[in-house]
């Protein structure tokens, strides 16, 4: 039935070029784009069923009028690095060949016919999942761009039009590191607008002007629900706090000028954490980005430093008794990381985590929203200096 089909439609080639000039639009990192735009006739014999790359994993079915708009789809990818691009195509009616291309606007000029744009040219002859390496060069554009998935069963001659057979579906990629450095993610000043984040990627932003504040959130699990977050390459004195998922203030990082900040945060809770990067005074910077990197794991993070010798005093709890949240007041005569634990009146340890220390005062806050009614102790280790005091959990 097919043969006949391709038979009548060989002149349908001629009249259906691939090269439409009409399409649809993308906020881009300085412009809205707008892309040429392109289908597929038909998909009765062959469609799209799944494309795969960093977080966006989508498994369809035949998409109405040949094409799927997955622009709301993203995910971050990191100047200089290479990803897997999985695909794979659905034969209905038989198993026919199927011809790939895949197209990324590297520059975020609207198009996709410059240099290196095409990153994938394949033949597909079954339907398994087939990969291909994406390499995303160091001089892309940073920010949101598109890449453009397209398959058909006759040869594909560009990136724009109608396919006579065949589907195209358009994603999201946002590129971090590029060749420019800008104020990224916004808006984003405030927890409620705070933008996800991925995982081992070095995400590049900037503290605009002395008011801007940036919030980021990004997700652990109970498979790996320990936390690492570093912010450095400062141009500026930034500080930077970690949120637990029901909210409460768990780790500050607050070191002078412009020194890396870090946070480690070992934990049994999974959800959504949120990141506070934040000036002190009136730093900020236009033109330089910091760089902010989240990870987790399923082993507890250790420190890379510990201070032996350092001093620890006028350890503060407050509220008392506490509810959801305690806050924990301490001196320090140096910076280091110190071990924080909690222990029930019969011994059984119930939380363990890991602080951060400036020097001078510092003041953190535990989520104890797990904890049950009664009397507990919280245990500082940092060094060789241990600091112990009682505390009780009413709700």
């Amino acid at each position: 039935m097919k043969n006949t089909l391709i038979s009548i439609l060989l002149v349908a080639i001629i009249v259906l070029p691939f090269n439409s000039s009409e399409g649809s639009s993308l906020q881009g990192p300085e412009n809205l784009l707008t892309y040429c735009s392109a289908h597929g006739a038909n998909t009765y014999y062959e469609y799209i069923d799944y494309v795969s790359i960093g977080t966006i994993a989508r498994a369809s079915g035949a998409e109405t009028g040949g094409y799927f708009d997955g622009t709301a789809l993203s995910t971050d990818v990191l100047a200089g690095s290479s990803y897997t691009l999985t695909y794979s195509h659905a034969n209905p009616w038989g198993g026919y060949v199927e011809n790939w291309k895949v197209y990324i606007d590297w520059n975020a000029d609207g198009d996709f016919v410059d240099a290196g744009e095409l990153v994938v040219t394949s033949i597909a002859y079954t339907a398994i999942n087939y990969t291909a390496p994406v390499n995303v060069p160091l001089s892309a554009v940073a920010g949101s761009t598109r890449m453009r998935v397209i398959m058909g069963f006759y040869p594909i001659t560009g990136p724009c039009g109608t396919l006579v057979e065949g589907e195209v579906e358009d994603y999201t990629l946002n590129i971090v590191g590029g060749s420019s450095c800008s104020e990224s993610y916004e808006p984003n000043n405030t927890k409620a607008k705070a933008k996800s984040i991925a995982l081992d990627v070095d995400m590049l932003s900037q503290i605009s002007t002395a008011t801007d504040i940036d919030w980021f959130s990004f997700s652990n699990s109970l498979a790996a629900p320990n936390i690492n977050v570093t912010l450095t390459t400062l141009p500026a004195n930034y500080n930077m706090k970690l949120f637990s998922p029901s909210g409460v203030n768990i780790a500050t990082s607050a070191k002078k000028g412009t020194n890396n900040e870090s946070i480690i945060y070992n934990t049994a809770v999974s959800g959504t954490y949120t990141i506070k990067i934040y000036p002190v005074a009136s730093a900020s910077s236009a033109t330089e980005c910091y760089t902010l990197h989240a990870a987790i794991s399923s082993l507890p993070y250790k420190m890379e430093t510990e201070v032996g010798k350092a001093i620890m005093s006028d350890l503060i709890l407050y509220p008392v008794p506490a509810s959801g949240s305690v806050t924990i007041s301490i001196s320090s005569n140096s910076e280091g990381n110190c071990q924080v634990n909690i222990f029930n009146l019969q011994g059984e340890k119930v939380y363990l985590g890991f602080q951060q220390i400036n020097e001078g005062t510092n003041q953190f806050s535990l989520d104890i929203s797990k904890l049950n009614n009664g009397m507990y102790f919280i245990q500082l280790i940092n060094g060789d200096v241990v600091l112990r005091k009682g505390f009780e959990v009413v709700k």
